[in-house]
């Protein structure tokens, strides 16, 4: 045992350093990136004019951003920064959609000096390449692609609160809550009276009054913010020109116009304006003919197309958005977390949780969106104080399920429930079932019985010994509700039927006729079947009528004994069918209870990275399955049989046989631990020396390399740390196992019934 402890510990390794590479800009990027061409020079020359004759005529202006270095320390100008690029996504398409990836997919990072402007200015393409950026690098990003969405959008360089600038929303009301508190104040809106005055007919176009004229949105967070939490406007742009705000902003921008083309308001730095110019007062519009100086001077100062690549957005970043595949976010009493799709097991995408404090220490309410879940589940709340979930599903569902609303302290057939069914994707006509313990309420629609509502009323049930299953709940009362059938007569068409089983009478109560306040009603009582024949008796007294025509005639007994028939045999479907749908709803809660201990995720056919996962992932499983039973039948092999053979098989077993036995296997298993260890430490020692190889080789050839090989060697790198760390952590856990192995073995080999009489 000590020998085997030595002999282990004098095996050593050491893990290698990994040099860490600087976050340098994309070497394999374009000479526009890295340098400047006549045109553009020339048009940096006419920006550096504009500033000097601002700062000549506006001394105590902020400095203008026009003409910040680029990633390679190249002056740009913000204009030819932005690329507007049209992206093969839907999502994008929308102003929400995209400022919302942007917000998701790069990671804040404030101003060394909030009321400084940025040494630098990145291309779109190097903020997505790094994934993080200032709030100029999110507005920069977002504006090329609403630019190529065709929206006429400009980046804003300002002031605003601190909140805005550190991207603070733990003082804000979540959006998601806003919208919600919107919704609940549109549906709790008093109806407006029909009698009243209405306005005159609005003639304009809807579309035109959704849109609003300007709107700001904050890229930081991707919402859009009211004009309050700005307080002011230094200047902005877009892709074609640039803009100074000659505005008073001292009591904010909510009041200031928006009209570009007034040069009053605004300063424009290009003359090709595309905006249309408003003459200052008293000025005259002459049509005059421009000089050829001057001609010469709009020609050539005209804008530079982009120097940016076209901004390429893989799939599986917009999948994933977030950085790591999850973000966070802190509002006022409220917490919001991201998740990439099929990042989480059950499909979980968002969660908004609600807190009742500040500190976020006291949760009320959770909701939940899911996507690509094979039971359709699309979203849950949790009311965490009254214990009230509502779970929504998407249309396909098994039983067309679209809502289940249950209280999760309250199980089994007793608790109290709601569930909403698709009416038109049932042949019964299903559109909502509500469950307590004491009644059973099922609505249905678009029937040709013309059946709308079926009210089930249960007594309390009485405790038996045995199985649960047969305790059924007793049915007390049964009553179904029809609406009018325009083919029969208002006093043949049944509009109220109730059955009721303890009383043993039925009540039908009929419909209305045109200009009648009571409907006509008939009570009938159960005959009782007489013990020698198995026949009914039926008599005159066991009907009890009102109608409401006068001349209508009294039944007759072979007509009342038809109709009683009937009614009864009506009566035992309704249980039947109470017993089904009772019966459907422990299926829904026993499929459910399934559905959330094995989720599963459905993964689209056109998705080919997932489905080679999903298979080598199978594949893995199955391997691993083939090697636990093969380890399995290895350990229910006798394990002295190969050292029994050695000495021939003997018939009978000594003492100095049995201590022989013992040397030897107790031999053999140190003998393979130590080959167990060499043989990790050797393959440590190969990685190790590829991997100091690799840097070598990095280190010579690292100014000439690709992108490609560069991201080939990090990645090497990363693989080549993971291995290592796992032969280090194998051969430190093989050192704390061997001693134990030996002892085990040690311990199997005294209790074993062919060796314990002469160990022991």
């Amino acid at each position: 045992m000590e020998d085997l402890s030595q002999e282990l510990s004098s095996i050593t390794v050491s893990k290698p350093k990994l040099q860490e590479t600087d976050a340098s800009p994309d070497i394999n990027a374009p000479n526009s990136y890295k340098s400047n061409n006549a045109k553009e020079i020339e048009v940096l020359n006419y920006a550096e004019n504009f500033r000097r004759q601002f700062v000549h005529l506006y001394r105590d202006r902020k400095p203008l951003f026009l003409a910040p270095p680029n990633e390679f320390s190249i002056e740009k100008l913000v204009c030819t920064t932005l690329r507007p690029t049209l992206l093969p996504y839907k999502e994008l398409y929308d102003w929400d959609g995209a400022s919302q990836f942007v917000s998701d997919y790069l990671s804040y990072v404030p101003l060394e000096c909030p009321n400084e402007l940025p040494e630098h200015l990145y291309s779109p393409t190097e903020v997505l390449r790094r994934q993080k950026g200032n709030c100029f690098d999110f507005s920069n990003l977002l504006c090329s692609l609403l630019l190529g969405a065709g929206y006429d959008a400009y980046c804003v360089c300002g002031y605003a609160t601190k909140e805005v600038t550190l991207m603070d929303q733990s003082r804000s009301q979540c959006p998601l809550l806003k919208k919600k508190d919107a919704v609940q104040k549109e549906e709790g809106k008093v109806k407006e009276n029909k009698y009243d005055v209405k306005p005159p007919r609005d003639l304009r176009s809807k579309y035109l009054i959704k849109v609003p004229e300007n709107f700001f949105i904050e890229p930081t967070t991707g919402n859009c913010v009211e004009p309050e939490e700005y307080l002011g406007i230094e200047t902005l742009w877009n892709n074609t020109n640039y803009w100074v705000n000659m505005q008073d902003c001292s009591h904010g921008i909510g009041e200031m116009s928006y009209d570009l083309g007034d040069i009053a308001r605004w300063e424009f730095m290009f003359p090709h304006n595309d905006k249309p110019l408003l003459m200052l007062p008293g000025e005259e519009e002459f049509d005059m003919p421009l000089d050829e100086e001057e001609e010469d001077v709009e020609e050539d100062s005209d804008m530079p197309g982009s120097w940016v690549n076209e901004i390429v957005i893989p799939l599986e970043d917009l999948q994933r958005r977030c950085p790591q595949g999850k973000k966070t976010i802190l509002y006022k009493q409220a917490k919001y977390e991201i998740f990439a799709e099929y990042l989480m097991q059950d499909g979980m995408v968002a969660r908004l949780t609600e807190y009742a404090d500040s500190a976020l220490t006291q949760p009320v309410k959770s909701m939940e969106w899911f996507k690509h879940r094979v039971d359709k589940l699309e979203t849950r709340e949790t009311d965490l104080v009254t214990n009230k979930v509502t779970e929504t599903f998407g249309a396909g569902r098994q039983r067309a399920l679209r809502e289940h609303i249950y209280y999760s302290n309250q199980t089994g057939s007793e608790a109290t429930r709601i569930m909403n069914f698709d009416a038109s994707a049932r042949t019964d006509g299903l559109k909502m079932r509500e469950e307590t313990p004491a009644k059973l309420t099922e609505h249905y629609c678009d029937r040709d019985d013309c059946l709308t509502k079926r009210l089930v009323n249960y007594t309390k049930r009485v405790k038996k010994f045995g199985p649960a299953e047969g305790n059924e709940k007793p049915v007390n009362q049964v009553t179904e509700f029809y609406s009018r059938d325009p083919s029969i007569p208002a006093d043949d068409d049944i509009a109220e039927l109730t059955f009721l089983l303890n009383e043993e009478k039925i009540f039908i109560k009929h419909h209305l006729q045109d200009q009648r306040i009571i409907a006509s009603t008939h009570e009938y009582l159960k005959p009782q079947q007489s013990e020698d024949k198995g026949q009914v008796q039926i008599t005159t007294d066991m009907v009890s009528s009102f109608q409401v025509e006068r001349q209508a005639k009294t039944p007759k007994l072979m007509h009342i004994y038809q109709t009683i028939t009937n009614l009864m045999k009506k009566e035992e479907r309704c249980i039947e069918n109470a017993r089904l749908s009772e019966q459907e709803v422990r299926d829904v809660l026993e499929q459910r209870t399934q559905e959330e201990l094995t989720t599963e995720l459905s993964v689209s056919i056109y998705d080919t990275a997932r489905n080679d996962t999903a298979k080598k992932r199978r594949e893995e499983i199955e391997r691993k399955k083939r090697d636990d039973e093969a380890r399995r039948e290895e350990m229910e092999l006798d394990y002295l049989a190969p050292f029994l053979a050695r000495i021939g098989d003997p018939a009978q077993m000594t003492a100095e046989l049995a201590q022989q036995l013992k040397e030897d296997c107790l031999e053999d298993l140190k003998q393979r631990l130590i080959d167990m260890a060499n043989l990790i430490q050797g393959r440590f020692e190969k990685e190790t020396q590829q991997l100091q190889w690799k840097q070598t080789w990095y280190q010579q050839n690292q100014t000439t390399m690709t992108k490609e090989e560069e991201e080939e060697y990090v990645s090497y790198c990363s693989e080549a740390m993971f291995r290592i760390h796992i032969l280090e952590e194998r051969l430190n856990r093989h050192k704390e196992l061997a001693p134990q192995k030996y002892v085990a073995l040690e311990s199997r080999l005294r209790s074993d019934n062919r060796l314990a009489e002469f160990l022991n």
